[in-house]
């Protein structure tokens, strides 16, 4: 099924696999660059854009337009902040600091103390820059 489809049927990756696990780093991974290649293929669409004519615009062959719309193209920070500054987009990351995360070890092995909880190397590390 290609990007168009998805785009055109308002079908979202979820709907259509709701059995994935949406919170894994994989998951989230995929969603970005489908972000991303929708995106590139809704500003395509709306501009009345052929994928050449895209291209031409973006200083990239053809071939690359249709690797961004595909979604399987691991385009690099720096290549996405540039197509999407040439689209006239801003292209932001967000991190998450609040999302929980699961600690499998609070012991610091790098510790003079290796029984040592990660808020005792944080106060380590604290007093040693005082």
């Amino acid at each position: 099924m290609k990007t168009s489809k998805w785009i055109n049927a308002g079908v979202s990756l979820r709907e259509l696999f709701p059995d994935v696990d949406t919170d894994s780093a994989a998951s989230r991974y995929y969603d970005a660059l489908n972000t991303i290649a929708i995106t590139v293929a809704e500003y395509r669409y709306a501009n009345h854009l052929t994928q050449t004519a895209l291209a031409e615009m973006l200083n990239v062959t053809q071939a690359m337009v249709s690797k961004y719309e595909s979604g399987d193209y691991n385009i690099s920070l720096k290549a996405a902040f540039e197509l999407f500054d040439k689209l006239g987009m801003a292209f932001r990351c967000t991190i998450d600091d609040s999302a929980p995360v699961q600690v499998v070890d609070q012991t610091y092995q790098g510790s003079a103390n290796p029984e040592a909880s990660v808020e005792a190397v944080r106060n380590e590390f604290a007093a040693g820059a005082a």
